[in-house]
C-alpha cells in the first residue's frame, strides 16, 4: 500500500479511465463552477470496481474512483478529489482573465509589428486609418489565442508553463471562451474589411485560421509545426503594410521575413528550457524531437535575418535607407553570436540568454526601421491600390 499526493493534470495524464464528472453546463459560470482543490491516491487489490460516489454541490466532498488496469485486470487505484466552489468573479477579475485568454503580450506585440508595418507602408500617416488597423488586428489576435486556448484546454493543464491560464483553472468557462473568440474574431474581421480593405481582412482571416485550426494540432503531430506558427507571426506587419497600400510586393514580402526569421531564435531558445514540458504535455517540438535541429535552426535564421536587414536599403525593397544596415548591423551580430553559443553549448544559460535578447533585439530593429524608413512620398501609394505619380 501506498499513498501520494498529486495533481489532477498528472492524474489525467496518466490514466485514460477518468471521466469527468459533474461537469459544468457549457455555458455555465459562477457558483456553480468547480475546481479540484486536492487529489490524493492510493494503490491496492480489489475484486472489482465499485461506483462512483458523489455528493451534492455547494460542499465539500469526496469522488471515489477505481480505476482498472485494462492488461492486469487487479490492480486498482482509489483517487480521492476534494472540490471547493468557485464565486463569480468581480467585473475587475473578469477583465484580467480575458486579457490572459486573449494573450495580453503577445497580442500586443502582434499589435507593434502591425503598427511598424503600417508605418514603413504608408507616405503619409492617417491615425484614423492607422487605428482601424491596430483594433482589428488585435480582436482577430485575441480571437485566435482564446481560440488556441479553448482547444488545448488537456494539454495546458500538464504544462507548468501554461497550468494557470483560466480555462485551466475554471476561471472562465469553455463557453464564455468561446464566444469571446467568436465575437473578437467577427469585430476585428469586420474592422479590416470596412473600415480598411479586404486585402487585409482576407489575411487576418487566413492567419486566424491558420493559427487555430492548423498550427495548433500541427503541435502534437508534426515538427513542421514551428515553420507554420512562424509564418503566423509574419503575417500581422504584412497586414498593417497593405492596409496602407492596400497591396502585396516586395517590401511587404521583406516585413514578413523578418519577423519570420526572428521567431525561429526566439522560440527555439525559450522552448528549450521548458522541452520536457512540451514532451509530457505530447508536443512535436524541435527541442524535444531533434535537439541538433533546433540549435541549428535558431543560428540560421539569426543569419538569415541580418541578410534580410541589409537587403531593405537596396533599390528593390527600398524600405531603409543605409543607414539602417550600419544602424542595425551591430544588433543583428549579437544576435548571431548569441545563437552561436546556444548551437555550441545549448544549455539553460546559452538559451536564456538568446531569448532575454531577442525580446530586446526587435523593438529596437523596429525603431531603427522607422528612424531610417526611406522617403515613401513620391510614391504616394493610396489605400484603393491606385499609386498616383506627383505631376
Amino acid at each position: 500500500m501506498f499513498r501520494t499526493t498529486y495533481k489532477l493534470f498528472d492524474i489525467l495524464h496518466h490514466s485514460s479511465h477518468v471521466a469527468l464528472i459533474k461537469n459544468p453546463s457549457f455555458f455555465g459560470h459562477g457558483a456553480r463552477l468547480i475546481s479540484v482543490n486536492r487529489v490524493t491516491c492510493s494503490s491496492h487489490q480489489q475484486p472489482k470496481p465499485k461506483s462512483n460516489v458523489i455528493s451534492d454541490y455547494g460542499e465539500e466532498e469526496r469522488i471515489i474512483k477505481y480505476l482498472t488496469d485494462p492488461n492486469v485486470g487487479q490492480i486498482q487505484e482509489k483517487v480521492n478529489l476534494e472540490w471547493k466552489v468557485i464565486e463569480k468573479p468581480d467585473n475587475l477579475k473578469s477583465i484580467g482573465y480575458y486579457l490572459k485568454l486573449s494573450k495580453f503580450r503577445l497580442t500586443s506585440l502582434v499589435v507593434l509589428t502591425t503598427l511598424a508595418g503600417y508605418t514603413m507602408g504608408c507616405s503619409q500617416f492617417d491615425p484614423i486609418i492607422a487605428s482601424a488597423s491596430l483594433i482589428g488586428t488585435g480582436l482577430t489576435s485575441a480571437a485566435a489565442a482564446s481560440l488556441n486556448q479553448f482547444l488545448e484546454i488537456p494539454f495546458d493543464s500538464q504544462m507548468m508553463r501554461t497550468r494557470n491560464r483560466p480555462l485551466v483553472l475554471g476561471q472562465l468557462s469553455s463557453g464564455r471562451a468561446f464566444s469571446f473568440s467568436l465575437i473578437s474574431g467577427t469585430a476585428g474581421l469586420a474592422t479590416l474589411a470596412f473600415f480598411i480593405n479586404p486585402l487585409t481582412a482576407a489575411l487576418g482571416a487566413f492567419n486566424l485560421v491558420l493559427y487555430s485550426f492548423v498550427y495548433t494540432p500541427m503541435k502534437r503531430a508534426n515538427i513542421a509545426n514551428t515553420w507554420v506558427g512562424s509564418i503566423v507571426g509574419a503575417i500581422p506587419p504584412i497586414m498593417g503594410y497593405t492596409a496602407a497600400t492596400n497591396m502585396i510586393d516586395i517590401p511587404s514580402i521583406f516585413l514578413g521575413l523578418i519577423l519570420y526569421s526572428w521567431q525561429f531564435p526566439h522560440f527555439n531558445a525559450l522552448s528549450w528550457n521548458i522541452r520536457h514540458d512540451y514532451a509530457r504535455a505530447g508536443y512535436r517540438m524541435m527541442s524535444v524531437t531533434n535537439e541538433d535541429l533546433c540549435v541549428r535552426t535558431a543560428l540560421r535564421h539569426a543569419c538569415l535575418l541580418t541578410a534580410y536587414s541589409c537587403l531593405m536599403s537596396t533599390s528593390y525593397v527600398s524600405l531603409t535607407n543605409y543607414a539602417f544596415v550600419l544602424g542595425s548591423l551591430p544588433l543583428n551580430i549579437y544576435l548571431i553570436y548569441l545563437s552561436w553559443k546556444f548551437y555550441q553549448t545549448p544549455n539553460a544559460t546559452s538559451s536564456r540568454k538568446l531569448f532575454r535578447y531577442s525580446l530586446i533585439h526587435l523593438p529596437a530593429l523596429i525603431i531603427l526601421m522607422l528612424i531610417f524608413k526611406s522617403d515613401r512620398k513620391d510614391e504616394s501609394i493610396m489605400r484603393d491600390g491606385l499609386v498616383k505619380t506627383k505631376t
